[in-house]
């Protein structure tokens, strides 16, 4: 689901890719224009856009893995590539229900990739940028229990410390809806346009628009904090 239907682009129109850091409580990002990444300390509001899933995580021996985003994440087969030195190369293919107890054992989990329209400025990236949240653990958990909806406009509040025992603690950050003006819904709908327009083009199962009804079977508890 998404704000607009899709129409053709190649270009991936997210300049910057949101992380949170459970450790630190806050976000990074990962500026694919800048090629740095950096703490964000600004206020976050933005524009839900799209959401998709994938596999994602960092094994020590393979580097960073991640599998392409899709709408349905059961829908098809799933491709995990690793990428190290350089080089990338296909370790996992199957689909989500078969492969996924593998992949989580190995540290490659379920996240949420969320497409946003930042309302406002944050640490240097444009207002009216597209951005990407890649939400896994804590955030994902939060982001979840929400229930935050395509045609939603987010604010994300100050992070909760979550204690699991006396060894082991964890932020969480907190997702608030807020209203958005008209002109900013008009704004929203042209960047979700855009971003149709990119999976569209794409010759990949993420470029299928589907609906995804229900989130599949995650057990977020055991995701966090990582």
């Amino acid at each position: 689901m998404s704000r607009t239907k899709p129409s053709n682009n190649v270009s991936n129109p997210a300049v910057a890719t949101f992380e949170w850091s459970a450790m630190d409580g806050n976000f990074t990002a990962w500026d694919s224009v800048n090629k740095e990444k950096i703490v964000l300390t600004d206020k976050i509001r933005f524009a839900v856009l799209d959401q998709l899933s994938n596999l994602s995580g960092w094994v020590k021996e393979l580097g960073s893995c991640r599998s392409h985003e899709t709408h349905n994440i059961s829908a098809a087969p799933l491709q995990v590539f690793a990428w190290k030195d350089g080089k990338s190369r296909l370790i996992k293919e199957g689909a989500y229900k078969d492969i996924k107890d593998e992949m989580k054992a190995m540290g490659v989990k379920y996240h949420k990739v969320v497409y946003a329209l930042l309302l406002g400025e944050v640490n240097g990236i444009p207002d009216g940028s597209i951005v990407k949240l890649d939400l896994g653990g804590a955030a994902m958990s939060e982001w979840i229990e929400v229930g935050v909806k395509d045609d939603w406009a987010v604010e994300v509040g100050e992070p909760e410390e979550v204690q699991i025992n006396k060894m082991i603690k964890y932020m969480k950050p907190s997702f608030k809806q807020i209203d958005l003006s008209e002109s900013e819904e008009r704004l929203a709908d042209g960047a979700d346009a855009e971003l149709q327009e990119f999976f569209s083009a794409r010759k990949t199962p993420s470029a299928v628009v589907e609906t995804q009804e229900e989130e599949p079977e995650v057990d977020v508890d055991e995701e966090i904090p990582f």
